[in-house]
């Protein structure tokens, strides 16, 4: 029981050290970053569904080794404990991709040097005007930055999708994940980000 435990947070422990997403050292091009971006995460997509089918086999091991029936409240009281790990765990999982990701897109790093940018970025001067490509906003195309960047938190966001609920057995953790203080502070900061330069290339 406390080996099968420590198993599922050790797995949630280790998965939250490394970023969701992958870069280069230098920038790229951005629809070389997706198709790069789309590989790698396809791959850990896989590997959480797989843990999740194994977190779901070793709660039902626990259950047949203490032999404790399954709608007793010893039994409900320990999902219910293990449900508040899975849901930390993928929290700070998908919290640590996010700083990520703000660490990344930060001005204030950029000025320090201790970031490249991501993408390269093309600025083409039509009479008065400045047209970026990625575009700095949203674009009908859904090529945009802020695109791209909303396409990563929901790739981060299926994380959580992917594991389905051990207290129920129906749906998954994706509201818990979205009403969590620390992804909803680790937002902010993304959007906080993407407004300041966006403000910056505007000046």
């Amino acid at each position: 029981m406390k080996s099968n435990l420590e198993e599922i947070q050790r797995f949630l422990a280790d998965t939250a050290t490394k970023p969701l997403l992958e870069r280069k050292p230098k920038p790229s091009l951005p629809e070389e970053f997706q198709s790069m971006h789309s590989a790698t995460f396809a791959s850990k997509l896989n590997a959480f569904t797989q843990q999740a089918k194994d977190i779901s086999k070793l709660l039902k091991d626990t259950m047949d080794c203490i032999k404790i029936p399954k709608h007793s409240k010893l039994w409900k009281n320990y999902v219910d404990y293990v449900n508040g790990i899975i849901i930390e765990g993928l929290a700070g999982i998908i919290d640590s991709s996010m700083k990520y990701i703000s660490n990344q897109i930060s001005s204030e790093n950029f000025k320090k040097g201790e970031v490249q940018p991501i993408f390269d970025i093309s600025i083409t001067l039509p009479e008065k005007d400045i047209l970026f490509e990625p575009e700095m906003g949203e674009s009908e195309m859904g090529t945009g930055l802020r695109n791209i960047i909303y396409s990563w938190l929901d790739d981060f966001y299926s994380v959580a999708s992917s594991f389905s609920r051990i207290d129920s057995g129906i749906g998954d953790y994706l509201q818990e994940i979205k009403e969590h203080t620390r992804i909803k502070k680790s937002l902010a900061t993304i959007m906080n980000c993407l407004i300041t330069t966006e403000v910056k290339c505007e000046e």
